[in-house]
């Protein structure tokens, strides 16, 4: 048997070519030192002498291992591993670069850019386990950013965001594996803490309108909460202090003091004072006294933080206001009020009114001219007269205007007077509307004889509701009229029947 020195095949003896793959074996016989592949079994060899021991036949020499020729099925799984491999690499490739940390933080990056709670709400994590990462929780904190006035605010948490990595609020943290292979990042919230203190016991305390409890040892501690704008509110026996917290650390170097809110509740008692008579008080907007003689007492009234009080009048076309005063902390205080002492006084001037010092001003202008024509060594011309005119609503064809003309005539004619002189002294006024203001005052009359025999007179009258204008164009007052004889009193008559 001859076994074929291509491909192994056992052949016949007597072959000359193999019956297999038609190689001619007669060259694998002359040269081939290689081993068959299936070879026949050794000839048992003895312990005789070697010249005893016979030749080993040809047939029992080795063959040449034949090389066999790579099938097409050997070739297309070698190209299938090939390719597998290569994806390997270049997934593996891929994923490194994909989870690389600088390719994590810029997508971070991306996604905070856009102000959505949902997304933002993917890629963060919270180390707090009170603290839920929601898109609910997470819009307090990108309405914040939405606002117009945190645009710079927000450029600038990108910008440092991109340069180095984190920023107060927010920072990058491991986050385990991707596929086992990879390190996976997120972005980590540092939820705030809100620290809300109160004198009295029993304060309750709602934040965004949600009630957090009541202040007890004084003392009530808030949080986790999601960096943003608060809006803080205690109550006690139905009053309320109101307050805001800003809670968001990066840019705020008032976050320390933000998180700590005291809600101070104590009374306060003070006068006001005005300029405007029937005024309303308002304290926070609301009426709690009118202004009679100049002033008007608010008395026990919580305290709260922006606690405000203004004064109001209201007229048919007309509503006048004074500044908003606000009151601070330790104003005030309800245990230190006394009645008409300058510290317990809180002064509310409406801008644009005018003063009793204004009126008595005008008033004495007009009674020292009055005065002055009284006496016979003055001249009362038509000029004279237009000037005195120039007091009264209406000129010359006011009915005041003309009593005021009687009154100097009666004198100037008068055989034992020499002169009338007036002083007057304004008591109170009060704006009845646009530019107008009801006026009582008193009116001295001192009374000078020719006869120096005849002591002087002094007489004291009262106008309980004159009426005055101020005329804006002209800058000054004008009387409108004096309330006729059922608003004049006599005071004092100095003894004249």
């Amino acid at each position: 048997m001859n076994f074929c020195w291509n491909c192994g095949h056992k052949n016949d003896g007597d072959s000359v070519f193999c019956e297999e793959c038609g190689s001619d074996l007669r060259e694998g016989l002359e040269g081939s030192t290689e081993q068959p592949v299936n070879q026949p079994e050794a000839p048992v060899i003895s312990n005789a002498p070697l010249n005893q021991i016979e030749q080993i036949p040809s047939s029992y020499q080795q063959p040449v291992q034949p090389k066999q020729p790579m099938s097409k099925k050997k070739k297309v799984g070698l190209i299938i591993v090939g390719a597998g491999v290569a994806s390997i690499v270049g997934l593996y490739s891929y994923g490194n670069y994909y989870f690389s940390y600088d390719q994590q933080v810029s997508r971070m990056i991306e996604t905070i850019k856009t102000k959505d709670p949902a997304k933002w709400s993917e890629i963060m994590v919270s180390n707090d386990p009170s603290y839920k990462i929601t898109s609910d929780n997470l819009k307090k904190m990108t309405d914040y950013y939405k606002d117009d006035q945190q645009k710079e605010k927000f450029s600038n948490l990108v910008s440092n965001m991109s340069t180095n990595k984190n920023v107060s609020d927010l920072k990058v943290k491991p986050d385990g594996k991707a596929f086992a292979l990879f390190d996976k990042y997120a972005l980590e919230v540092e939820p705030v803490y809100l620290t809300i203190e109160a004198q009295q016991p029993g304060v309750t305390v709602e934040i965004d309108g949600k009630k957090q409890g009541e202040v007890k040892n004084k003392e009530l501690k808030v949080g986790p909460l999601t960096p943003g704008k608060y809006a803080i509110k205690g109550t006690l026996k139905n009053v309320s202090t109101d307050s805001k917290a800003d809670l968001v650390q990066f840019e705020n170097t008032d976050f320390e003091t933000n998180s700590h809110i005291k809600l101070d509740l104590h009374k306060v008692s003070f006068a006001v004072t005005s300029n405007v008579e029937d005024a309303e008080v308002m304290v926070d907007n609301k009426k709690v006294a009118n202004i009679k003689n100049g002033s008007a007492e608010v008395k026990d009234v919580i305290w709260h933080q922006g606690l405000s009080v203004q004064v109001k009048k209201k007229f048919d076309k007309q509503e006048v206001e004074s500044e908003v005063r606000k009151v601070d902390a330790q104003e005030f205080l309800a245990s230190e009020y006394e009645k008409g002492d300058y510290g317990s006084n809180l002064t509310l001037e409406i801008g644009g009114i005018k003063s009793k010092d204004d009126v008595e001003s005008f008033l004495n202008g007009l009674y020292s001219d009055v005065s002055s024509f009284t006496s016979e060594y003055t001249d009362m011309n038509a000029m004279e007269k237009a000037d005195l005119a120039k007091y009264f609503a209406g000129g010359e064809d006011n009915a005041d205007y003309q009593d005021f003309l009687k009154f100097i005539g009666d004198v100037r004619s008068s055989s034992e007077k020499s002169s009338v002189r007036g002083t007057p002294k304004v008591e109170k006024m009060a704006m009845t509307g646009k530019d107008t203001y009801q006026v009582q005052y008193l009116i001295e009359y001192r009374t000078v004889y020719k006869s120096y025999k005849m002591d002087d007179v002094v007489q004291v009258f009262r106008y309980t509701k004159g009426t005055m204008t101020y005329n804006k164009a002209e800058e000054r007052f004008e009387i409108v009229d004096l309330g006729g004889t059922e608003n004049f009193e006599v005071v004092d008559n100095g003894g004249v029947s």
